[in-house]
C-alpha cells in the first residue's frame, strides 16, 4: 500500500466517540439526523467506542472501550438525567487490549464477555456485590486459535462455546 493512501485510511484527524440521547417518551426517533445531548470528549490519541448501556437498580451505566494511544480499556460510568456521563471506572486494563465489553444478565448475577482477542483467549468476567463498579477477576477462561470466532451460547443451564 502506498504512503499516502495509507496516510488517508488511518492517519486521519477522525476518531471514533459515543454520543448520548434521551429515549423518546413513546414511538421511534421520527428525525433523520441524529442530535446527540452530550458527546464524550476525545481526541485522535484518547477516544472511546464500543457501548453497551445496562439498567441497573433504577439508573442506566455505559460499559465502553476507552482507547490511551493504542492500548484499550473498559470503563463504565452511570448516565445523568441530562445524559452526561458521571466519572468514569476502569473495570479491565493491563493485560492486553479489551475492547467491546458484552455485558447481560442471567438468574439475577450480571456477567461480562470483553473482547480480548490479543490474550488468545475469551474470557467471562462476573460481577462482584459492588457491581457495576467493580468487576470479579474471571471465572471461565477458554483459550481459542485466533483465525476462529468463537462464539458463547447458554445451553441448558451450562455455558457452551
Amino acid at each position: 500500500m502506498s504512503s499516502s493512501l495509507y496516510s488517508k485510511l488511518f492517519l486521519t484527524s477522525y476518531y471514533f466517540t459515543i454520543a448520548i440521547r434521551k429515549k423518546p417518551q413513546k414511538g421511534i426517533i421520527e428525525s433523520r439526523r441524529f442530535k446527540a445531548e452530550y458527546v464524550m470528549p476525545a481526541t485522535r490519541a484518547n477516544w472511546c467506542a464500543d457501548p453497551m448501556l445496562i439498567d441497573y437498580e433504577s439508573k442506566t451505566y455505559l460499559f465502553y472501550e476507552a482507547v490511551d494511544g493504542n492500548h484499550g480499556r473498559i470503563e463504565v460510568a452511570e448516565i445523568n438525567e441530562d445524559c452526561t456521563v458521571g466519572e468514569p471506572t476502569v473495570l479491565l486494563s493491563g493485560e492486553c487490549h479489551y475492547s467491546y465489553p458484552f455485558v447481560f444478565s442471567h438468574d439475577g448475577e450480571y456477567y461480562m464477555i470483553p473482547e480480548s482477542s490479543a490474550a488468545n483467549e475469551v474470557r467471562l468476567y462476573k460481577a462482584h456485590t459492588s457491581w457495576p463498579r467493580n468487576q470479579a477477576s474471571s471465572i471461565y477462561w477458554h483459550r481459542h486459535n485466533r483465525r476462529t470466532a468463537l462464539p458463547a451460547f447458554y445451553h441448558q443451564h451450562t455455558p457452551r462455546t
